[in-house]
């Protein structure tokens, strides 16, 4: 019935305009640090926060918590934001990317920033894209999982390999999702089969891609060794932990959240409640129940989660502050956004580095 909705008002909505700035009804959204990207049901890619590396990609480096257009007037078909870039996929599968480039995430053999959206170089036609902390992935349409920026170390024999152009990481055909906004990407297969690449362990705080990291004896935990035999609906992952919805939107997790919760060593339940969208970032993460609240837990420094509540970290989800019905949602390390059923983007935590103090504890609507 959710989704009936959803599509319901979509469809109801598809020949509205909006007065702020030209911008109509956003469909998709996602969420980097400090800033946010989202689509409109034309194609048009909007940005709003923090600009300074170029990220909103309007040729300007130039903060905003007003949606700008993104430079270039393309239409896209799907968007990504990571830590300080993003990406739009076009109807003919190739990828464009803007922002900053430290480690070849926009997909140019240099590490040149970049103002607005730029082709990322290469044949392969991708049907989806993932942006992460220092780089993007996409789903080939003939399949395989290719990849581009410092994917985390043991995804090659290099401890710390950037790879500037997409290279092919798995070339599993058979991939259908994919979502990563650490140094890890968690995928889906046809079957609800999920793992993450590279395979970080459990509990083992020396750093989660770190193959050799501590004296382990016995072995470290892997993570993808206890979701092995668990059919799942989504799956997502941050530094130290993987998170997935079962079956009748149960929510599990592995790891541990951030550094002072409890580390769980198998796939637990951390909710009686049942989801059905899940996000996950760093040190946090949160899911959409069938009412269209949404609910958090993890790192809570400067109320990034929206909760009203000062403690530093929160152990068990807890629903972001507001009545309002979501229809999706997007999170970073330091700021999340929802969409709402009328197509409108609201957003809370710091979106601007300039001011530390500006920071939207409520869900407030982005104009």
């Amino acid at each position: 019935m959710h989704k009936r909705v959803l599509m319901f008002a979509v469809i109801m909505l598809a020949g509205c305009t909006s007065d702020d700035g030209g911008r109509g009804v956003l469909r998709s959204l996602s969420v980097g640090s400090g800033f946010a990207c989202a689509l409109d049901i034309d194609g048009a890619a909007w940005c709003w926060g923090m600009g300074k590396n170029g990220q909103l990609g309007t040729g300007f480096e130039k903060e905003s918590m007003r949606a700008l257009p993104v430079a270039g007037e393309h239409r896209f078909v799907g968007i990504c934001a990571g830590y300080v870039h993003a990406c739009g996929l076009d109807a003919d599968g190739a990828a464009w990317c803007w922002g900053e480039n430290w480690d070849g995430q926009l997909g140019n053999p240099s590490d040149a920033r970049r103002l607005e959206p730029t082709r990322v170089e290469t044949q392969e036609r991708f049907s989806s894209l993932s942006c992460g902390w220092e780089h993007t992935c996409g789903l080939g349409t003939t399949g395989g999982l290719w990849c581009w920026g410092f994917l985390g170390r043991g995804v090659t024999g290099d401890s710390y390999f950037q790879m500037f152009t997409p290279t092919l990481i798995d070339a599993a055909t058979d991939l259908v999702e994919l979502e990563g906004k650490a140094n890890v990407q968690a995928v889906l297969d046809a079957n609800g089969r999920g793992r993450l690449i590279p395979d970080p362990t459990v509990c083992d705080f020396g750093g989660i891609n770190d193959m050799n990291s501590g004296d382990d004896s016995p072995p470290p935990l892997r993570q993808n060794a206890l979701w092995a035999g668990i059919t799942l609906t989504a799956f997502c992952a941050g530094e130290r932990f993987a998170c997935g919805l079962a079956p009748q939107g149960i929510w599990l997790c592995t790891g541990s959240v951030y550094w002072d919760m409890p580390c769980l060593t198998a796939p637990e339940p951390v909710s009686t409640r049942r989801f059905e969208a899940l996000a996950c970032a760093s040190e946090s993460v949160c899911a959409l129940d069938g009412s269209g609240a949404v609910w958090c837990m993890g790192e809570n420094r400067r109320q990034s989660l929206g909760i009203d509540s000062f403690e530093e970290s929160i152990v068990e989800p807890q629903r972001v502050a507001t009545d309002r019905q979501f229809s999706g949602l997007a999170i970073n390390i330091r700021n999340q956004c929802a969409l709402d059923f009328m197509g409108q983007a609201w957003c809370w935590g710091s979106f601007i580095y300039s001011n530390d103090d500006e920071i939207i504890t409520r869900p407030t609507r982005i104009q």
